[in-house]
Order: structure tokens, then sequence, then C-alpha cells
């Protein structure tokens, strides 16, 4: 066996645990256990990078015709550009903290495994760290280099952007900082968090993957009053202390045409290299108590608030075999931190649509909620559809593939599976929008109103359960899982189009049936005809289908961090 000084293998297995922390998280943020999470990465990645591309090709064609403007609106316009780029950079970077906000700390199995062999905590952190650092930097260049080449061609137009090379400079040089700071700003509060305690944490995961999503879309529809403000700080003006001024600042000194004052550009520079300074400080110090503490806690995580979820609902469940499977659904996905940020996802989606409408009608100071207006009464049709297709998304991803074996040895039929996953949709997805819209309505518009709506709502979410469960065949949380990017492709113009009917055209349609009592009576009857068809669909594509349990096959693979394994 050939010696090896402490430096060497402290360098080696630094590099080991890079590559195998890469991976990790990269498995995390794509919910790809059972697949390759490259190429789910890689396609997720072009999906957020498709935006800015979008924009900047749309600018580049339009740049030429601003040249008869006068050169106050063209620079204006500049800006404004330039400004969208950087904060959709920061906003991206913050989703992505977001998604591997549960993994950058040890966790008990982390040291069970590692604890174990001679590997050092900070070492460890380290190569966490880094492989964070690496894959948010992958993943912010996969999101800047595209647009920055397009935009910084097209804009080159305009006298006052300078030429294509420093117009390219300038975007690299303004987003990918931007984004970096952010994204190791929320590692360095995810370190500090540690001392707050374990749900602390959860729940600042959740709140800030919400905030993201939904600040991430509202951008795109409230740029003006958002980019005036950063305009404004560029300027010269207020707001000089907000991260988007000093980029924007940066973006234009790098490209030639500054126009703000000198201190901006530098300030972002400098709370960049702080940032990546404060991350190490949070992180390798204290690696050796944050793993001593990880492996002196509870094994099991704690449900919190939604501990009551299996009790309380499997009341509903008819036979034993749908309780069975409706409890280990709601015990999976109450404890699931990876399942609730995949629900949020869908969530914030949802919010941050329902939301555009409403706040543009609030801004422009008209009467929004005098009377039900269609799209006040899109509101809950939408997060019903996200929240319902994202419970049914939760439910095909595995907790633990090893937690099947209970199912195994009485596996349940194709019936009850489907009964369960139905009970769990109703009573997740459908009722907890319906109630807390029926109670903003009856203090809106009266309790008459607020129990007709009630009816509408259930009926159409009766029914999108119903069409979601037809083709149900797995045990959910319990069966393995392998995201079908070919299928997303193929499908995502029937995703738009289903919310577009069920958020929107319904909407129109309650809005007609509210004013029409025979209108209610026909809604009604169509609606409970078409659950009964849907249900009789269901019961007809079962007929001969079994519940799919994949193989429960356990792999090891050594990472050789210890000369023993040599």
């Amino acid at each position: 066996m050939s010696r090896i000084t402490p430096s060497a293998g402290t360098r080696r297995q630094f590099r080991l645990l890079v590559r195998a922390s890469i991976r990790h998280l990269l498995t995390h943020v794509t919910a790809a256990r059972d697949a390759d999470p490259v190429n789910v990465a890689i396609w997720l990645t072009a999906l957020a990078t498709a935006p800015a591309l979008l924009f900047a090709v749309r600018n580049a064609i339009d740049y030429p015709f601003l040249l008869p403007l006068p050169p106050e609106a063209a620079a204006r316009a500049l800006l404004t550009d330039r400004v969208f780029f950087v904060l959709y950079g920061m906003l991206t970077a913050a989703l992505l903290a977001s998604l591997v906000w549960e993994v950058l700390v040890p966790t008990r199995e982390d040291q069970e495994i590692l604890g174990v062999l001679p590997v050092r905590p900070p070492t460890v952190a380290a190569a966490r760290l880094t492989a964070a650092v690496v894959v948010a930097t992958s993943f912010t260049a996969a999101v800047s280099v595209p647009a920055a080449l397009l935009f910084g061609v097209g804009s080159s137009a305009l006298p006052m952007a300078g030429g294509p090379v420093r117009a390219v400079a300038g975007h690299l040089a303004a987003t990918m900082p931007a984004s970096l700071l952010v994204f190791l700003t929320l590692l360095a509060a995810r370190s500090m968090l540690v001392h707050a305690g374990e749900r602390i944490v959860s729940r600042a995961a959740v709140g800030l993957q919400l905030v993201a999503i939904v600040a991430l879309i509202e951008v795109f529809f409230f740029l003006p009053a958002v980019t005036g403000v950063v305009i404004d700080g560029v300027q010269g003006g207020g707001a000089w202390w907000l991260p988007p001024v000093w980029f924007a600042a940066l973006y234009g000194q790098v490209a030639g045409s500054p126009g703000a004052p000198g201190g901006l550009p530098a300030l972002g520079l400098t709370a960049t290299i702080a940032a990546a300074v404060l991350a190490i400080a949070v992180t390798l110090p204290p690696a050796g108590w944050m793993a001593r503490r990880a492996l002196d806690g509870q094994a099991a995580p704690h449900a919190g608030m939604l501990s009551w979820l299996p009790r309380a609902v499997a009341r509903s469940a008819g036979t034993p075999a749908v309780r069975s499977v409706l409890v280990f659904a709601l015990a999976s996905l109450a404890r699931s931190r990876r399942h609730l940020l995949l629900l949020v996802s869908y969530l914030g989606v949802g919010i941050a649509l329902a939301a555009l409408r409403l706040a543009a009608e609030l801004l422009q100071g008209r009467p929004v909620f005098d009377q039900p207006r269609s799209f006040v009464l899109a509101v809950p049709l939408v997060l019903v559809f996200f929240t319902v297709v994202g419970l049914r998304a939760c439910c095909a991803v595995p907790t633990d593939l090893d937690a099947n074996w209970a199912f195994r040895l009485q596996t349940p039929s194709v019936g009850d599976v489907q009964a369960a996953i139905r009970l769990l949709l109703l009573w997740l997805g459908v009722a907890p929008v319906v109630a807390a819209c029926s109670l903003a309505s009856a203090w809106l518009w009266g309790w008459h109103t607020a129990l007709t709506i009630v009816v509408l709502d259930v009926l159409a979410g009766v029914l999108l359960c119903e069409l979601l469960v037809a083709s149900w065949t797995k045990v959910p949380f319990a069966s393995g899982h392998e995201p079908a990017i070919e299928t997303v492709k193929s499908r995502w113009p029937w995703f738009v189009a289903a919310l577009w009917v069920f958020g929107f055209g319904l909407a129109d349609l309650h809005r007609w049936v509210l004013d029409s009592p025979a209108g209610m009576a026909v809604y009604a009857l169509v609606g409970i005809l078409a659950v009964g068809g849907a249900y009789g669909r269901t019961h007809r594509m079962r007929r001969g289908r079994a519940v799919r349990l994949d193989p429960d096959v356990q792999t090891f693979e050594g990472l050789r961090l210890s000369p023993a394994e040599e």
C-alpha cells in the first residue's frame, strides 16, 4: 500500500467529495433519485435560460429602431433592459439557493457514513460549499452567457451602449456577480440559521422558495415599476442601497456608458466578495460542531404543524387498504421537506399567476372587489389547479424506496390506491383553497354568493381530481420515479391549455352562472354528470391493471476516501 501524506490525502478527499457533492446537489434539485440528474439539470437550466434569451432576442431586433429617438429616451430604454437582466439573474439565483438549502448542512445520515472514516468535518464542509458554488456558477453562466452574446451585439447598435465586446463584458460582469451575491448570502444565512433550530430553517426554506418563485414571475409583468426605482438609484437618486442599483451601475461602467455615481460599482463587487468571505466563515470553522450536532440529534425529522393530518384525514377513508395508503401518503408528505418544497414550487407559480390580474387592476386604481368579477373568481380556480397538480407530482416522487416493504407484503389494488389519491387531492388540494376563498367571498359579497361560489368551485375541483386520478397505478411516495423529460416537452402545451380552460375559462362561466339561477341549475347538473362520467372512465381504465412497485434494489458506491479502501 502506498504511503499517503495527510495533506495529499486531504486534497484527494476534497476532490472526491466535491464530485460526489455536485451529483448529490443535482439529484436533490432535480428530484431525480432514480434517474441521471445531469440530463434533468441540463433541461431545467435550459428552461431557466429561455426567458432571458427570448428577452435578449426581442431587444436585439428592436434596438435599431430606437436610433431616431432622443438620446435620453434611448439611454433609459437601454438601462431598463440591463436592469431586467440583473434582476432576473438575482431572482434565479435565489430560487436555486432555496432548492439546495437543505443539502448544505450535515445530516445524521451523512455523519453515520462519513463519521467512521478518516475525513475531517471541515473538509466535508469545504467540499459541499465548493460544490454549491460550482453548481451556482455553472447555472449563472448558462443563464447569462447566451443572453450576453445576443444582447451585447444587439445593444451595440446604440451609440451609448459601447462596442459589442464591452457590452458583452459588461453584461457578464454585472449579472454573474449579482447572482453570486444573492446565492452566497443565502448560503451564509442557511449556515447561521442552524443555531435557531431545524424547524425555523425548514420554514425559512419554504418561505424563500415561495417568495423567489412569485417574484420571478411577477417581475416580468411589473418590470416598468420595478426598474423605475433601480434606474433612479443608478442616475443618482434614491435607493442607492439596493443591490440591483450597484450592478446596473457596474454594467454601465464596464460597457462604456457609466452615468452613475462612481462608488456604486465598487460597492457591488465589495458586497460579493464579502458574501463569499462570510459564507466561508460561517461554514468551515463550525463544521465539527455542526457534525456533532447532527449526529446527536433525532434520527426522525419532525412533522411540525402537519403531524395531525394523517389522523384527521384518514377518518374519511373507507376500507383499511385505502386508509393505509392514505395515511402513508399523508405522513410522507408531512415529514418530507423535499416534497414540501416541490409542492411550494407549484403553489408559488399558482399564487403568482392568480395575483397578476388583481395586482394590475389595483395598481390602476380600478374597483376590484365590489362584485364577483371574472379575474377575481379565477383566483381559487388557479390555486386549486396548481395545488392539485403539485400534490399529484409529489405523490410520484418516492421518499425512500425501502419504505415500500409494507406494500409488498400486501399489495393494494389499483382501485384502493386511486381512492387514496383522490381523497388526498380533495382534502389537501381542493378543500383548503375553497374554504379560504369562501370566507373571503362571504366577507365581500355575503354568504349567499359565497355558497354559490363554493358549489361551483367544488364541482370543478372534484372533476379535476377525477381526471388526474384516472391513469394512476402507483403507491404514492413508495414507487420509483424517473423524470420523463420528453413527456414534459410534449405535454406542456396541454398543461397550459388545461390551465387556461380550468382557471380562466371556468371563471367566465362562473361569473355568468352567478347572475342566472337557471344557469346555476344547468351548471350543477352538467357538473354532476361530468364527474360521474369521469369516475366511470376511471373505473373502466383500471380493469386488468396492477399496482406498480419497482424492485427494491440497493446499490453501494465506494468513494475511496480512506487509504483502507485502496
